[in-house]
């Protein structure tokens, strides 16, 4: 009897060991799974394009027929900020600025329906205006 005993109290311990075993190792694939960037729609809605370098390419939301919405930004491979463009509906409308790499504006302007309208306003690296462009809306 004892030796029964023995032998199911050994199998029960080698089976909780087995267990623990296992929810590490699966832990970890997590772990590692989570810190693989992949691009395209994450979790909550937003989208991202990585470099190979695991820096962010492109961030912006998607609304739910899968058309860019509200504010998108650009980096380059530093990770440092590029461009921001907002969008609706799928269609660059507001805002436009893109940046040098010192984050000096390059141009800022506006779109309408991906048109280009009114003001748009260009710049050298250090800040200067070199240049003004209207563009009108059309009816």
């Amino acid at each position: 009897m004892k030796t029964y005993l023995a032998l199911f109290l050994a199998l029960f311990l080698f089976a909780c060991g087995e267990e623990k075993k296992e929810n590490n190792e699966e832990s970890q694939e997590k772990e590692q799974k989570e810190e693989v960037k992949e691009n395209g729609v994450q979790s909550d809605g937003m989208y991202k394009e990585f470099y190979e370098n695991g820096q962010v390419k492109i961030e912006g939301m998607l609304n739910q027929k899968g058309e860019k919405s509200g504010l998108w930004r650009g980096y380059n491979k530093q990770g440092w900020l590029q461009s921001e463009i907002l969008y609706v509906r799928g269609k660059k409308n507001g805002h436009a600025v893109v940046f040098y790499p010192n984050q000096q504006p390059k141009y800022i302007g506006e779109y309408k329906d991906d048109i280009k309208v009114r003001t748009w306003r260009f710049y050298d690296e250090e800040g200067n205006l070199t240049k003004k462009v209207e563009f009108e809306e059309e009816k």
